[in-house]
């Protein structure tokens, strides 16, 4: 399917949603509530659903179908602070595709789905970069196989930092903060893990999310957890483990940004699901 071909697509599948919901905005056009210029005088809703859906599909600049579960489109990563860069993710499942029904919840999903996510495009230890440094890096940036997501309120570009000052910091023998892992069967047998092992085989692009989980303050700055989910170990034909990572830091003001912190206590967790 080359790009021509799928923006068309996408342009039917978004016309015929916004199609179906003509309707039930008719009372904004009755009261006036409609934007005060629109495309032309007696434009529907669909049609001027697919007229501006269109200029928005027009910025796509990758996608992946996969069989019996959608299709993905991504735009054009912009700069989120200093190391990373955002963007959106414009999921169509298959249901609104084909009209195939596969799952149960398919009877209940969204006919399309928007979703900030960020990538890593410099490791956070570097110094902080300058504008034309981040523009021209997330205009060429395109791993959207290595994309996480932040939870409301919480700070993607600290999710970075975090896992980031771990990993630099354990590969120079330099990582003295307390440590702890456990391991959870599917059955829920718990028992102690390898950190150092796990550790080893981490990478920054590994992160998948971040949530914040608590924040007090302390003399002079304040204390923050914050949860980071990673790609965990590939299925094997019994399970899939998923990789969890509780992260104590602990912000100076003055020293350090809201995104920054120095580390205080590291849980690791394995769940087999």
């Amino acid at each position: 399917m080359d790009r021509r071909t799928v923006f068309v697509a996408i342009i039917a599948v978004l016309a015929g949603i916004v199609a179906g919901a003509a309707s039930s905005l008719a009372w904004q056009t009755r009261s006036g509530s409609v934007p005060s210029n629109p495309a032309k005088q007696g434009t529907s809703s669909a049609q001027l659903g697919a007229q501006v859906l269109g200029k928005v599909s027009s910025h796509f600049i990758a996608h992946r179908r996969d069989q019996n579960v959608g299709i993905v489109f991504y735009d054009q990563p912009k700069p989120y602070g200093d190391w990373l860069c955002r963007v959106n993710r414009y999921f169509v499942p298959e249901k609104t595709l084909t009209g195939k029904m596969a799952l149960e919840q398919d009877w209940w999903a969204d006919d399309l789905a928007v979703e900030r996510e960020y990538g890593v495009w410099r490791k956070p230890a570097f110094r902080r970069a300058n504008d034309a440094e981040r523009h021209k890096a997330c205009q060429a940036y395109r791993d959207f196989d290595h994309l996480f997501t932040a939870a409301k309120s919480s700070d993607p570009e600290r999710a970075a930092f975090l896992l980031d000052r771990i990993l630099t910091d354990f590969r120079a023998n330099r990582l003295t903060v307390p440590i702890s892992c456990e391991h959870i069967t599917g059955d829920g047998t718990k028992a102690r893990c390898d950190e150092n092992k796990i550790l080893r085989s981490m990478a920054l692009n590994d992160l998948r999310s971040i949530e914040s989980v608590s924040e007090s303050e302390v003399n002079n700055g304040m204390r923050r957890v914050d949860r980071l989910e990673l790609a965990g170990a590939p299925p094997s034909a019994s399970h899939y483990s998923l990789l969890e990572m509780l992260v104590e830091s602990e912000q100076r003001y003055g020293k350090q940004s809201a995104s920054e912190g120095e580390l205080r206590f590291i849980r690791l967790v394995i769940e087999e699901i």
